[in-house]
């Protein structure tokens, strides 16, 4: 048993030609950083545990928690990986969904174990 994690962008709304799905970031049994979402944005460890499987809309401001949380060490890395690819991601998909110029875009953290 693992646990998958993915990190993705889409254009909810807009032109049907739009911009495609994006994948920003996955990783596998990566806990640190998938019980702080858990507990931070997505009612706890409890509700997860009762599906293992969860999909969340991150907010910006969610998102600008996310990368305050990675700076201070709050998180740990992956392993094998430094703090800052972490925190490269999130900055990443901050920028993009801040960047919409009137597209309505949304982040989703999705996982399953």
């Amino acid at each position: 048993m693992g646990l998958d994690m993915y990190l993705g962008g889409v254009c909810e709304v807009g032109e049907p030609n739009g911009e495609p799905p994006r994948l920003f970031g996955q990783w596998r049994k990566h806990w640190p950083l998938h019980t702080y979402i858990v507990t931070q944005f997505a009612g706890g460890m409890d509700e997860y545990n009762k599906t293992h499987g969860l999909s969340v809309r991150l907010s910006a401001s969610q998102l600008q928690t996310m990368i305050a949380a990675l700076r201070e060490g709050e998180i740990r890395p992956y392993p094998g990986q430094s703090a800052g690819q972490d925190l490269a991601i999130f900055q990443n998909v901050l920028a993009w969904l801040e960047a919409s110029e009137g597209e309505e875009r949304a982040v989703y953290y999705e996982a399953n174990d």
